[in-house]
C-alpha cells in the first residue's frame, strides 16, 4: 500500500472478465481506473461489485474523493457510476479522449 493504489482481477476459468484500479492522484483524491467487464458478463452485477470494492479500497487506503473519466459512448457505466453516487465535476486532466469526468465524496 505504499502507493496507495490497488487492482482486482475478476479471473473466470483462466480468463480475465473484469478488471477496476484505484491510484493516487493526489494526497486526498483517488482515481477509479480501468474499469473493463466482459461483454458476456455485463447487466450481471460483475461492474457494480467491482465499483464497491474500488471504492471500499479508495476509503481503507485514506482517499475523501474517488474520480474518474470516460466517453459519453459509455451511456451504461455512467448509469451505474450516478447510480453509486458519482456526480459530474469540471475537466481534472488532460486525457484527450476523455468527454466526462465524475467524482464521489467518499
Amino acid at each position: 500500500m505504499l502507493n496507495r493504489g490497488a487492482f482486482h482481477v475478476v479471473d473466470i476459468r483462466e480468463q480475465i472478465r473484469g478488471s477496476v484500479g484505484v491510484r493516487r492522484f493526489s494526497d486526498d483524491v483517488a482515481e477509479l481506473k480501468r474499469l473493463y467487464v466482459g461483454r458476456e458478463c455485463r447487466s450481471k452485477g460483475l461492474g457494480f461489485a467491482l465499483c464497491i470494492a474500488a471504492i471500499e479500497d479508495a476509503k481503507e487506503l485514506g482517499y475523501r474523493f474517488l474520480r474518474l473519466d470516460t466517453t459519453r459512448r459509455s451511456v451504461e457505466a455512467i448509469g451505474l457510476f450516478k447510480k453509486l453516487g458519482f456526480g459530474e465535476i469540471d475537466r481534472y486532466n488532460a486525457d484527450s479522449y476523455a468527454e466526462l469526468f465524475m467524482e464521489k465524496r467518499l
